[in-house]
């Protein structure tokens, strides 16, 4: 009786602090396979296909394991930092279309390449409400009625034809 009691106790100790019940699947062999797929640029659902776990134990992982988090974060940044690292590189030895196009990404107020739409001869664009509520019209026509088809455009002036 003692002796039962005893493993009773030493179970319930065990749990605790996490000994016994089913071995992890995040193994530092799997742990190795994912962090090498995010290296890669795999999406989570790959690599936990790579490991051969699935997404539900990766994601459990990840929410109970902060040194598991910052690994994972680290090599799903990998590929971010060496594309970085290559960009750098190719301003450092004066390729000018690298440059150009980091400029137009990071300084956009100053280098951003900018469209402007505008009507004939720079002028605004004119919009005639005929023309918006004929548009609204042959919408309402299209969306209530499925089979009904638009009338054909005539040729120049692109207004619809009836």
């Amino acid at each position: 009786m003692a002796a039962e009691k005893k493993k009773r106790k030493y179970r319930r100790i065990n749990r605790r602090k996490g000994i016994g019940g089913r071995p992890s699947v995040m193994t530092e062999s799997v742990i190795r396979i994912l962090e090498e797929a995010f290296m890669n640029g795999m999406t989570d659902l790959r690599a936990c296909e790579m490991a051969k776990i699935s997404k539900t134990s990766f994601y459990h992982h990840l929410n109970i394991d902060s040194k598991f988090a910052d690994r994972i974060e680290l090599a799903k940044e990998f590929l971010v930092q060496a594309a970085r690292m290559v960009v750098s590189s190719a301003i450092k030895q004066k390729d000018i279309n690298t440059a150009k196009w980091y400029l137009e990404r990071k300084a956009k107020e100053e280098f951003g390449v900018r469209t402007e739409v505008t009507g004939a001869e720079g002028e605004p664009i004119n919009q005639n409400s005929d023309d918006i509520a004929n548009i609204a019209s042959s919408l309402d026509t299209l969306l209530n009625n499925p089979g009904h088809e638009l009338p054909a455009k005539s040729e120049g002036n692109g207004k619809a034809t009836s």
